[in-house]
């Protein structure tokens, strides 16, 4: 939607994005991690060009922050207004910010 910057304590600048969650929920968890898609323009062997949601960028577990209003919060229902911070300074209006769960699952024979 949009980009703020706010100033955090013992942090300095820090950019935000302002969000919809339109699928699902964001939540911050240590098996939670954050990407960002962009839609570029690829071309195809024949020279065909079409655009595409790429990811640009995969967070760092505990350096992502959500904020509903001014408060810092660790869930986000579908549906919800939102702010994310993910400590890096490249995000641009219009990007894709998708949130999973990484597993761990033992492997069996």
């Amino acid at each position: 939607k949009q980009m703020f910057t706010i100033t955090k304590k013992g942090v300095g600048k820090v950019k935000i994005a302002g969000c919809v969650v339109t699928e699902g929920k964001l939540a911050l968890a240590p098996n939670h991690l954050f990407r960002v898609l962009r839609e570029v323009e690829v071309e195809d062997e024949d020279g065909n060009k079409s655009k595409e949601r790429q990811p640009v960028f995969h967070s760092k577990p505990g350096k992502t922050s959500l904020r509903y209003y001014q408060e810092e919060v660790n869930e986000i229902k579908y549906g919800s207004d939102c702010g994310v911070g993910l400590g890096w300074d490249g995000l641009r209006e219009g990007d894709v910010i998708e949130c999973f769960e990484r597993l761990s699952v033992k492997q069996t024979l």
